[in-house]
């Protein structure tokens, strides 16, 4: 319960130090740099790279993101991708940003009544404005082909 208390305290003293919203088109490039770092190489994008909905910023700079994207084992259910910047990681905030990311996903799904994003795909799809789960499918393939031919470097 102690631990509970402490986990509860630390993110209440950091929510004042990030800022959440969604996700700009300028969002973009920071997020596929984060997404590469993480997977430690500078892959082509696919499926697995999901649809960012929200992003995390301290002073301006983006810093983690939050994805939705079906889940390999279960492709009735979504899931959450959070990845988060070395530089949280290496001041130990990377787990706190994680939950406040996840709680920004569970937060908007909430407003729609639906608890958690583990919930069943087809309404998640509709609440984000996909008409099925294969017109999720689609534009997620859509993103990453257009993310993979434009250069940001």
């Amino acid at each position: 319960m102690t631990t509970q208390k402490h986990s509860a305290h630390t993110l209440i003293d950091h929510k004042e130090t990030f800022q959440f919203r969604g996700v700009y088109t300028s969002d973009l490039k920071s997020i596929l740099q984060l997404y590469k770092q993480e997977a430690g190489h500078a892959q082509l994008l696919d499926s697995d790279f999901g649809l960012p909905v929200f992003v995390a910023l301290a002073d301006n700079i983006l810093v983690g993101y939050a994805a939705l994207k079906l889940s390999a084992a279960a492709p009735d259910q979504m899931q959450t991708y959070v990845c988060t910047t070395a530089a949280a990681k290496d001041k130990g905030l990377d787990k706190i940003l994680q939950q406040m990311l996840f709680d920004q996903v569970k937060d908007s799904l909430n407003s729609q009544n639906m608890m958690t994003p583990q919930e069943n795909s087809t309404l998640i799809c509709a609440a984000y404005g996909f008409a099925d789960i294969p017109h999720f499918q689609r534009a997620v393939r859509q993103l990453c082909q257009w993310l993979n031919n434009v250069s940001f470097n």
